[in-house]
């Protein structure tokens, strides 16, 4: 199980105890050592079938202050003992469609308090789109990577990318769901829009590897997504099925090739999309999430993609509509697709 290993193996290089460092001092770039593989492989040879599979999933964690003895507490105390959760995803709570941001103080807290609780360290990642902000107040608040595109400046780019690690790894966040690769193809879309660098190929692909570049200079790990293409859509995948109807010339002239870019960039994970796309299989029931065309055959093997796969939040619409009678079993055919990391389940105990 080689991906479970990376998976742990980074946990425990970037599993430092956040505000621990000066306030002055960057986080470390990312690097594996000989003592975190020795650890890892130790560990992993530890573990029952159960816990193994626990660390598989990444669920929310909504960073506030708590109380230990809260129900909220308990149930994220209970995923990681009873059901051997990993990972969490660092959100906070909302009104409507406002999102309530809280401190980095509480977020730093909530994030230290499950690493002391947890039998093995656990990683925490974000969508940290328009920087820490996007979640934490009194962080730096960036505009949306469309304005980059617009800048041009890859100097600009990298600098998001850095200062946006160095904040959220002061916080206990390892791992931003971020850069976005999709090329702004459709004007209808309503879900990518101003989320894209923009709609040249190139300059997406050139942007994206500029943030990578300074996110792993802040110690940060990095997602590019959503694979094999999201921007020539006219459905919001949270809502519905959407659909890249277009041929596989368009998909490797236009969708592709930020991707490509990134995984020579030495992206961390690629985050697959729901959506389904014709061109790569004929399925009309196989979201890209769970086809093995596009994650294993495509991905892995045609594009060399050795890191960590992860699959968009499984309680969306655009995957759980047709396993409505069994949710539990979208997370094993993403699993089976070629997936690594099985993220938000919509109900994690039938996962």
């Amino acid at each position: 199980m080689p991906k479970i290993l990376s998976v742990s193996c980074l946990a425990l290089i970037l599993c430092l105890p956040a505000f621990a460092k000066d306030k002055h001092q960057n986080a470390a770039p990312i690097r594996h050592n000989s003592a975190g593989d020795k650890w890892a492989e130790k560990t992993l040879k530890k573990l029952s079938i159960e816990e193994k599979v626990g660390q598989l999933f990444m669920i929310w964690c909504r960073a506030s202050f708590l109380n230990l003895e809260s129900p909220e507490y308990l149930e994220l105390r209970d995923a990681m003992q009873k059901y051997h959760v990993g990972s969490f995803a660092m959100t906070v709570h909302v009104d409507g469609p406002l999102l309530l941001r809280t401190g980095p103080y509480e977020a730093a807290e909530l994030l230290n308090r499950l690493q002391k609780d947890s039998k093995l360290p656990l990683l925490f990642a974000a969508d940290f789109e328009r920087g820490v902000a996007t979640r934490l107040v009194g962080t730096s608040n960036f505009p949306h990577a469309m304005a980059f595109g617009a800048d041009g400046k890859l100097e600009d780019a990298e600098a998001f990318g850095r200062i946006t690690a160095q904040e959220a790894r002061a916080v206990g966040v390892h791992w931003n769901f971020f850069p976005d690769a999709d090329v702004n193809s459709n004007p209808a879309n309503p879900i990518i829009n101003t989320r894209s660098f923009g709609e040249d190929p190139k300059q997406v692909g050139d942007l994206v590897t500029a943030y990578i570049k300074g996110a792993h200079a802040g110690g940060m790990l990095t997602t590019v997504k959503h694979f094999p293409g999201h921007g020539d859509t006219a459905t919001d995948s949270h809502l519905g099925v959407a659909s890249v109807n277009v041929d596989r010339a368009h998909l490797e002239s236009i969708e592709l090739p930020p991707f490509k870019q990134a995984i020579g960039a030495g992206v961390d994970s690629v985050m697959v999309a729901h959506v389904t796309v014709p061109a790569l299989d004929s399925d009309p029931n196989h979201v890209a999430t769970i086809s093995s065309n596009v994650v294993s055959d495509l991905l892995e093997k045609q594009l060399g993609f050795k890191g960590i796969i992860v699959t968009d939040a499984l309680d969306m619409a655009g995957l759980t509509h047709q396993f409505a009678n069994d949710i539990g079993r979208a997370a094993v055919e993403a699993f089976k697709a070629g997936n690594d990391l099985l993220i938000i389940p919509a109900d994690l105990p039938a996962s």
